[in-house]
């Protein structure tokens, strides 16, 4: 609609002491109608922990699906609380990584970043992760608690956002803080805003949404790109683009 959700985590310099945060903004006016500073939760009867170094976000229905490199949270943002209780957490094992999320009706896509070697999505059946004692989710099944992806897609490096159009193909989001790359269904690429990572067209496919770390505070005190922190890209103008000059490696 005339909003979105941004997810992401507070910066601090410990890795471990950067909780994941969401924020909802008006794609009209950009200011902030909703935070929250933390999630919590825990997989199973497993210890409480909370989410940290938030990255990609889906909404489906009424939650929100928020992955970071070990784990799949499903939270309700609904309450006007600046901390959110998870309905549901996932443990992600290795080589299975999450950076960005890509979900079609059936299944759900853990994308990871990765600078070097091969990286695949791994796709996750939403309604077998649902059943009751699913906690882990694993290139195979194990017991009745870990959950084997259904297939998997080869990606390319840097890949930091991914998102599919109304027919169901894969565009994916490459970047640094420096400099950011498109990749098209058809293996094109071109040139897109620095630090992109979480991408997604508007219902009728007539705008491309980017978020990008690179406005980010602490990435601009250290003299890379100062881009917006959301932008909208006309769609399917952006095309027409330039090519990219990143210098990232075909696959």
């Amino acid at each position: 609609g005339r909003t979105a959700w941004v997810s992401g985590f507070r910066y601090r310099k410990g890795y471990g002491q950067r909780p994941c945060q969401l924020v909802r903004v008006s794609l009209v006016t950009g200011r902030r109608v909703a935070f929250h500073a933390a999630i919590y939760g825990r997989v199973g009867q497993r210890p409480r922990t909370y989410c940290r170094h938030g990255g990609g976000i889906l909404q489906r229905g009424s939650y929100l699906w928020i992955v970071e490199k070990n784990k799949l949270w499903q939270v309700d943002p609904s309450p006007r609380k600046r901390v959110l209780q998870a309905r549901r957490v996932w443990r992600i094992e290795s080589p299975v990584r999450g950076s960005a999320i890509v979900a079609t009706r059936k299944k759900i896509g853990l994308v990871p970043f990765r600078t070097h070697g091969r990286a695949h999505i791994y796709w996750f059946s939403l309604k077998l992760m649902r059943k009751r004692g699913v906690l882990d989710l694993a290139p195979r099944s194990r017991g009745r608690t870990q959950l084997g992806a259904s297939a998997r897609t080869r990606v390319p490096t840097f890949v930091q956002g991914a998102t599919l159009d109304a027919r169901g193909r894969l565009y994916l989001a490459r970047s640094t803080l420096a400099c950011g790359e498109l990749v098209t269904p058809g293996g094109r690429r071109l040139g897109f805003v620095p630090g992109a990572e979480g991408i997604q067209f508007s219902p009728r496919g007539r705008r491309l949404y980017a978020v990008s770390e690179s406005g980010a505070r602490p990435y601009v005190k250290s003299r890379k790109p100062l881009t917006a922190a959301v932008s909208s890209f006309e769609w399917p103008g952006l095309l027409t683009g330039r090519k990219p000059d990143c210098g990232f490696a075909r696959y």
